[in-house]
């Protein structure tokens, strides 16, 4: 009786061991909580940025305001064209950034007060 328990309960540890293996695994690998902003160029102020952000569903160009533990999201200038690694962006000016890519260059407005992009990419990957 007692070896029964005992065979019961390493049974019971070997499968909750392999669910949360599993568990991790998936969480992984699919990655439902993936957020990975690559910063591809900052204002000569630092105050602003441009990041590639890698998510789950869909990859963006977005606008960062701030620095540090007060950095925010300002806001989407949309899904770039091309590669990543194609992807160059130059400050102007702390409201204006030229983003350039395989297809086309952009010119990027931003909200003074704000930092929330005034344009963005085209539909089609044209500007």
């Amino acid at each position: 009786m007692l070896d029964r328990r005992f065979a019961m309960a390493r049974t019971t540890v070997i499968v909750l061991i392999a669910i949360t293996l599993f568990g991790f695994g998936f969480t992984y690998a699919v990655g439902p909580f993936r957020y990975q902003p690559t910063v591809v160029a900052t204002s000569a102020s630092g105050q602003r940025a441009v990041a590639y952000v890698v998510g789950l569903r869909d990859t963006q160009m977005r606008v960062f305001v701030g620095s540090g533990l007060t950095r925010r999201d300002a806001g989407s200038i949309g899904p770039p064209c091309g590669l990543h690694a194609e992807i160059r962006a130059y400050w102007l000016s702390d409201n204006e950034v030229k983003i350039t890519t395989a297809y086309n260059n952009y010119d990027i407005h931003l909200d003074p007060k704000t930092g929330k992009p005034l344009n963005r990419f085209g539909e089609i990957c044209s500007p």
